[in-house]
């Protein structure tokens, strides 16, 4: 059922909710910004942005509670709403995505893989920080080694991110999706590059599901 909560019209309404520590409203009144546009548009509109002002402010955060991570929370519990609500698709075999996040993009990547699990995509979520001794490129080498992959979107930016797109590149011919105005140029006929977390899902399915109608995820 649509929330009975109005969509927010603006990201200063978030923060104020994440400052007051309201998280269960706030949570409401997330599902219903999902209702009403989307929810990479959400995301793209209103989430991110209201964390950026929260993060950007000079007073800092109270520990144990801070706004930031109220926010997150309440949004995470939004994805795993959608996610389990995904469509039902029709039996065959989905391809699969791999997603490869820096750490100050995980939430993006979060959003961008339960979009493309809308649509009926297997996706899979990889770091592409070194953890372990592991660096992304063999992160991402041993996961093909199991598992046929049909794209990878990439969002990072920086030298690192540059050197693990250009080894995955000269190792494989994956597709390779790079996403955000920061990501890196890099010249290769598998690569190409979008702005925006709605121009990823929607390339995405042209590339690998072309009958398909984008359409605005978890809307109702």
């Amino acid at each position: 059922a649509r929330p009975d909560r109005s969509a927010p019209v603006r990201p200063a309404e978030l923060r104020v909710m994440a400052e007051s520590g309201e998280a269960h409203a706030l949570q409401e009144l997330l599902e219903s910004a999902v209702s009403e546009y989307g929810l990479v548009h959400t995301w793209s509109r209103f989430v991110a942005p209201a964390l950026q002002e929260i993060r950007s402010g000079s007073d800092g955060e109270v520990p144990g509670g801070s706004p930031s991570r109220v926010l997150m929370c309440a949004f995470e519990h939004v994805l795993q709403a959608v996610h389990r609500s995904r469509p039902r698709r029709p039996a065959q075999v989905p391809a699969r995505i791999v997603v490869m996040s820096d750490a100050i993009h995980e939430m993006g990547a979060q959003v961008v893989g339960v979009a493309l699990s809308w649509y009926g995509f297997d996706v899979r979520i990889l770091s592409s920080e070194r953890y372990g001794g592991v660096c992304a490129a063999e992160r991402f080498t041993a996961h093909s080694a199991s598992h046929e992959v049909d794209l990878v979107v990439v969002m990072g930016r920086g030298g690192t991110c540059e050197e693990f797109v250009t080894t995955i590149a000269d190792r494989s011919d994956v597709n390779i999706l790079l996403v955000g105005a920061d990501t890196p140029e890099i010249l290769s006929q598998n690569i190409q590059r979008v702005r925006t977390p709605a121009a990823c899902v929607e390339e995405a399915i042209a590339m690998l599901a072309p009958g398909a109608e984008p359409g605005a995820v978890g809307r109702l």
